[in-house]
Order: C-alpha cells, then sequence, then structure tokens
C-alpha cells in the first residue's frame, strides 16, 4: 500500500535505499550508549520474565545512570518506548541463536556467537552492559534506515527520484540522524522513525481520511518515545481537528490503540497516568539562559544546527519558496510552527545543551519537518539562471559541510563532550580556532 503507484522498477529503490544506508550505519565503529545503556536489558526482562522493572541487574547500577527505584523496584528512568521498539529484535535474535545452536559443532565461530548470545542474554547480577552496544547499534541503525525511507517516499511525491534521493541521503547522512541517533538506541532512533511515519500518514490522508488512523497511532508512539514530542503532539491534534472535523475519529482511534494500555501501564506500575519522566517538574526550566540558550542551539561551536547542518537553512528557503508561490498550506504552517516551538522547549531546559552528545542532539527529532519544508528549494535547484546557479552552488557547499560534520568515523568524533560553558560565552579566538581547526580537518 504504500509503494502503490510506483513502478515495478522503482519499488525496488526504497528497498535498496533501506540496504545501503543500513550497512553504512553499523559499518561506522562508534557506539554512544550513554542514556540507551538499559534499554537492551530491559527488553530481555520484559521477554524472559514478563515484567518491566530491572531489579535482577540491580548490581550493575554503579556502572552507570539511568534507573529509577519506584515503588520497591527498579526501572529504566528513561522512556519505555525504545526499549518496547527493541523487543521484536531482541526476540528474533534470540530465535537465531537458538536455530544456530546445533551448528555449533560445525564452526567454532557460529559456536562462539552462540555462546556469547546466551551468556549474555541470561546474564544477570552484574552484568557486562558493553556487550550491548553494537546490538543498540545494529536496532537504531534499523529504525532511521527506514525513517530515510519514508523521507524518501514523502520527497518522491512532489521531486524527481533522483532530487528525492538527494533530499533523503542528506538527511540520513549529513545530520544527527547519523551522528547521534545511530550510534545508539537513543530516544530520537524511534522518535525520528514515528515522526516521519505521522507526516507520510498526514500527506496519505488529503486523498484518504483513514490514514489518519495511521497519523494517531504514529504520533502516540512518537510520544511515548520522548517527552518533548509532546510538542508534535499537541500541534498535529490541533492539525487534524481543525483540518478533518468530520474524520478525526480516526486519528483519535489510532491514538487510543497506544495512549490506553500504556496509561494503564503507567498505573499499574507507578500509580500514576505518567511515568516519573514525563511527570511535571521532572525537567526544570530556566527562562534567565533562554537567549543565549536559543541561539547556542542555532550557532553555537559544540550544539549549533547550522553550524553542523548548515543545510537546513534551505528548510527557511523552501518555505520562502511557498511563500511567494502562494502554495504554502496548512500542513507547512504546522511543521513550521512545531519546529519553531520544539526549539523553543529544548532551550528552555536548564540542561539545554544536551549532556554528553555531539552536535543539536534535541534538535534531533525535527529532522524530518525540516527537511520536508526543504522540498521545494530542491525542486527549484537549476543551472538555468543566476539564481538558480547561486541555490544551486549555496546547497552544494553546504551539504559538503553537513556530509563532513555527521559521520562518525572515529571515536573523537562523536564522543565529543563539551562543558556547557563551550557552548556559551565562547571567546572570538576559541570560535575562530574551532573553525580553524575543523577547516584543517576537512581539507586534510
Amino acid at each position: 500500500m504504500l509503494l502503490r503507484g510506483m513502478s515495478i522498477h522503482s519499488r525496488w529503490e526504497p528497498g535498496l535505499l533501506f540496504v545501503g544506508l543500513l550497512i553504512f550505519y553499523v559499518a561506522c565503529p562508534v557506539n554512544t550508549p550513554f542514556d540507551s545503556a538499559w534499554y537492551l536489558p530491559t527488553a530481555l526482562s520484559i521477554l524472559k520474565e514478563g515484567k518491566v522493572n530491572i531489579d535482577e541487574y540491580a548490581p550493575t547500577f554503579h556502572q552507570g545512570h539511568g534507573t529509577i527505584q519506584v515503588n520497591g523496584h527498579w526501572y529504566n528512568d528513561y522512556p519505555l518506548g525504545p526499549a518496547l521498539v527493541a523487543l521484536p529484535f531482541v526476540a528474533a535474535a534470540e530465535l537465531l541463536f537458538r536455530g544456530l545452536a546445533p551448528f555449533s559443532a560445525l564452526s567454532p565461530k557460529i559456536a562462539r556467537w552462540v555462546d556469547r548470545w546466551r551468556y549474555h542474554s541470561c546474564a544477570t547480577g552484574e552484568i557486562n552492559l558493553d556487550f550491548w552496544n553494537i546490538p543498540q547499534r545494529v536496532i537504531a541503525s534499523i529504525l532511521v534506515s527506514i525513517a530515510a525511507v519514508l523521507m524518501f517516499l514523502i520527497a518522491s511525491q512532489s521531486l524527481s527520484r533522483p532530487r528525492a534521493l538527494l533530499l533523503t541521503l542528506g538527511f540520513a547522512l549529513g545530520t544527527s540522524a547519523l551522528s547521534t541517533a545511530t550510534r545508539a538506541l537513543w530516544q530520537h532512533g524511534p522518535s525520528m522513525l514515528f515522526l516521519s511515519l505521522t507526516l507520510f500518514c498526514l500527506l496519505k490522508s488529503r486523498v484518504s481520511p483513514r490514514w489518519l488512523l495511521g497519523a494517531g497511532l504514529a504520533i502516540a508512539l512518537a510520544y511515548i518515545m520522548r517527552p518533548t514530542n509532546a510538542v508534535s503532539t499537541l500541534f498535529v491534534s490541533v492539525y487534524v481537528l481543525i483540518k478533518y472535523p468530520r474524520k478525526w475519529y480516526w486519528y483519535l482511534a489510532g491514538a487510543l490503540i497506544v495512549a490506553v494500555p500504556w496509561t494503564a501501564l503507567n498505573l499499574s506500575l507507578y500509580g500514576n497516568p505518567l511515568p516519573p519522566y514525563y511527570q511535571p517538574g521532572r525537567f526544570e526550566l530556566d527562562a534567565r539562559s533562554f537567549p543565549n540558550a536559543a541561539m547556542a542551539n542555532l550557532f553555537s561551536p559544540s550544539r549549533g544546527l547550522f553550524l553542523f547542518t548548515p543545510v537546513a537553512l534551505f528548510a527557511i528557503v523552501g518555505v520562502g519558496r511557498k511563500i511567494v508561490s502562494h502554495s504554502f498550506d496548512s500542513l507547512d504552517l504546522l511543521l513550521v510552527a512545531t519546529v519553531l516551538a520544539h526549539w523553543v522547549v529544548v532551550s528552555l531546559f536548564k540542561v539545554w545543551w544536551a549532556g554528553h552528545s555531539y552536535g543539536p542532539r534535541f534538535l534531533t527529532d525535527v529532522l524530518p519537518y525540516l527537511f520536508y519544508l526543504m522540498i521545494p528549494a530542491i525542486g527549484a535547484l537549476t543551472w538555468d539562471s543566476i539564481r538558480g546557479r547561486i541555490e544551486t552552488v549555496a546547497f552544494g557547499l553546504t551539504a559538503a559541510i553537513s556530509f563532513a560534520g555527521a559521520p562518525p568515523l572515529e571515536r573523537r568524533t562523536c564522543e565529543c563532550r563539551p562543558p556547557p560553558q563551550s557552548c556559551v560565552g565562547l571567546e572570538r579566538s576559541a570560535i575562530l580556532t574551532w573553525l580553524a581547526q575543523g577547516a584543517h580537518d576537512f581539507i586534510a
């Protein structure tokens, strides 16, 4: 159904794109399993014992952060959503290694694989969290590859295949999709996937309102992946209510499929409809630092969206072109408003620099929206006029910088851990030194 209307030849393109991106993502050697450390142990606890708590791993808690005790049980402090998304992959791996077990006698390598998986998947007490780094990276890479395919399908509705591929590669390889979302099972990977799916379903709803069922399901899933997606949930819900006043029940039905069991689970575990990570007051806000934080999230040398992903500037160009051509519609307005509101919200956080991470991590989730808004600018690239040549050269330069800044080919590249003060208040000499070093690395 997703590929209806494509020729037989073109239906191969999404599959080839998925495989190519997945191979590239998995081959990049850097892992950043900080906040995501307990997702796969949580998935194993659900799979093997049918419970969400991770009491059996208590002796390991000293190795890192991210656990919380509620009503006498220990839980992963971060949203449960990514662990639920990982569950089918962990179950598939269990079946795979069980299936390989009879062949262990044929190959020492197979025997080692089976023994390692069996040992680590059954381990309790003090476990080796590092074992799960590569499985995390594989699962995250699959999720982001699917998100990229969705972006390709979205772009293909308005652009030629080569231009749609160009936009998709920019999304997949020149942004935090690569440098953050695929390096571990961060919340951002599944968040991007479900926000991309929401956008895809909203576009399909223009033809058949029944796609609103998928939009409601996808936006609810996005929310349980990451609480800041409350911004998207609010704006998309208002959009659907206004745009489809007689068909909104499709959207509501899809959202309730997720919301009802999620709320019931929270009530049974925590005695509250929201888990601890989502409850009011969990995130400290600091309005005094907002002006600096807002600018830093766009332009700072350690977190600036337009420094790490300057190609995102073409989202502004795309919006401008739509306004000038009088084709700026309600969906475009929804996405612009959501991006701006998301930027404001994350800039209000006291820890707005997103802790130990690389680049504009907190803005990773809205990348699907930014690249959708970029579509008119990509479609207008030409060499037939002076303006067209300027825009094409500018796009090439910004894309090259984005590609150079995103790939995590060395550990030092993705595990950049700047202290908060490095994001704001930098002396001019420090910024110039950073830019000069970046230029040297790019040329070298």
